[in-house]
């Protein structure tokens, strides 16, 4: 699932630099709530999996490339 996500998300930031590109000065931005959303899916997974299974922390970044997050 994780793989069909991460070129879904790719696929929509590409749009937006489409966009981006015919409308000069035009902004595309996703929003909060998408950004938001994406994170919380991410996460998820991560904790499913077993990448990320420590409760008691908090996720204070990830990378989006490879996947890691910086647990504090």
């Amino acid at each position: 699932m994780i793989d069909k996500f991460q070129h879904l998300v790719s696929e929509l930031y590409s749009g937006v630099n489409a966009l981006e590109s015919m409308l000069p000065g035009r902004h595309f931005t996703p929003d909060g709530h998408m950004s938001g959303s994406i994170g919380e899916c991410l996460v998820a997974d991560a904790i499913a999996t077993g990448k990320l299974s420590n409760f008691a922390n908090t996720v204070t970044a990830c990378q989006p490339n490879n996947g890691t997050c910086i647990v504090t």
